[in-house]
């Protein structure tokens, strides 16, 4: 079940655990038709309990309202277990053959095989969203390696590569994928992913046991060097399921229940979640999954590596001033090699990052805004064919796309071929 609250035991009166309206709507509606409880209006606690008047309110309501079966689901969870124990005193479990929770100082009974039956939804609605999980981990894993088979042809086409295989770089390139640059990979700040940033970076504390003393220049044996390294130990990542569930116990309550009042309501499917199960766990920060979700990690692995590479590049430093300059010429770096591997089209994208670089790092051109010269010296065209690109806008109108420039035969098809990536028509 889902509940809000602070940890169990917090000394300040002001973080005392309160439950959302959403999960108590949920109860309420999912077991309308149970019957009511007869708790009576003592809602007193044991003597120096601490105690929230809001929550034991709230906790006889719904035994009233949703009926004995709601609150023992409510009581049979691990984490309110501890809540309840805090806020009604003792509650302790009796394997009588009816079934009993005794809940101090009143008594709520559910027959054995119905709280039987709870476990059982209670497990399947745990094993499918487990396996959301567990899909969800591999995409992020296939992403970490998509992106570094990219970082590798990107690499072996710089200009410094022989310069930059070294030791040195290899660790200082490896000290920076697994700080700043996991903010790269986990921008989101939601549980999930928050606990998968902790999970890779106390992973990969240890990575830099597993490099080797590459010779200086060795381009090959850098690489090998870094990939060996980092996917030792990326299998980690696919325990991700367990941990989490372990260390966050009732975080995925609101799920289950959501799949769980599904199945009752006939979803067959135990491998695909229901839209509002989907829903609950995106909540988290648990996205979408499969080769769409892979390759978004792909760019983000891919932008992180290069981002560390070039944070050791004075020039680019110097250039770029450093802080978000380097980091949009990274993204920019990434979306390209992307581009080159894949087929994607990244235009768009990279010419708006390019309006935060000085002129001097853009690389695309409007060819409805440039004029004659810049589109000789970022293109590379010859000033009359510049000159001829600019007259035809002024007289044709604006081009709707760059393609245009062929059906006005400006450019032959190898002229356009040579600079399509980088034009857009705005």
């Amino acid at each position: 079940m889902r509940q809000t609250f602070s940890p169990i035991g917090c000394p300040d009166t002001a973080c005392r655990p309160t439950f959302s309206a959403e999960f108590w709507a949920w109860l309420k509606k999912a077991h309308k038709s149970e019957e009511l409880g007869a708790a009576g209006p003592r809602a007193q606690h044991q003597a120096g309990a601490p105690h929230d008047s809001r929550v034991v309110a709230q906790l006889r309501n719904l035994q009233r309202q949703a009926g004995n079966e709601a609150t023992t689901m409510l009581l049979t969870s691990s984490t309110a277990h501890k809540l309840a124990t805090q806020l009604l005193g003792p509650v302790q479990r009796k394997h009588a053959s009816k079934g009993v929770v005794e809940m101090e100082p009143e008594v709520i009974k559910v027959p054995k095989a119905r709280r039987d039956v709870l476990r059982l939804e209670g497990g399947e609605a745990e094993s499918a969203i487990g396996k959301e999980l567990d899909r969800y981990a591999a995409a992020v894993k296939e992403g970490h390696h998509l992106g570094l088979d990219n970082f590798e042809v990107w690499f072996r086409n710089r200009e410094k590569a022989k310069e930059e295989s070294s030791p040195y770089l290899a660790l200082a390139l490896l000290h920076a994928v697994f700080s700043f640059g996991l903010d790269v990979v986990f921008p989101e700040e939601k549980l999930f992913i928050m606990f998968m940033k902790k999970l890779a970076e106390k992973t990969f504390e240890k990575t830099t046991d597993h490099l080797a003393e590459p010779k200086q220049g060795d381009v090959e044996g850098f690489l090998a060097n870094v990939k060996l390294a980092e996917e030792t130990d990326a299998a980690h990542l696919l325990d991700v399921h367990d941990k989490f569930m372990t260390d966050n116990p009732g975080a995925l309550d609101q799920a289950k229940i959501a799949f769980a009042e599904a199945r009752r309501a006939g979803w067959e499917h135990t491998e695909r979640l229901p839209p509002n199960v989907l829903e609950s766990l995106h909540q988290l920060g648990i996205g979408l999954h499969g080769s769409a979700a892979a390759t978004v990690y792909a760019e983000r692995w891919l932008t992180a590596h290069i981002e560390g590479l070039l944070r050791e590049d004075e020039s680019v430093m110097q250039g770029t001033g450093g802080g978000t300059g380097v980091s949009t010429m990274a993204e920019i770096e990434a979306l390209r090699q992307m581009e080159r591997s894949s087929g994607a089209d990244h235009r768009e994208r990279i010419f708006e990052l390019e309006k935060n670089l000085n002129a001097y790092f853009r690389t695309m051109v409007d060819i409805n805004d440039a004029g004659a010269e810049w589109m000789h010296v970022k293109l590379g065209l010859d000033r009359d064919d510049a000159q001829a690109i600019v007259e035809s806008r002024e007289k044709d109108g604006y081009f709707r796309e760059p393609r245009e420039l062929l059906s006005r035969k400006l450019l032959s098809e190898s002229e356009y071929k040579k600079i399509r990536r980088r034009l857009v028509a705005h």
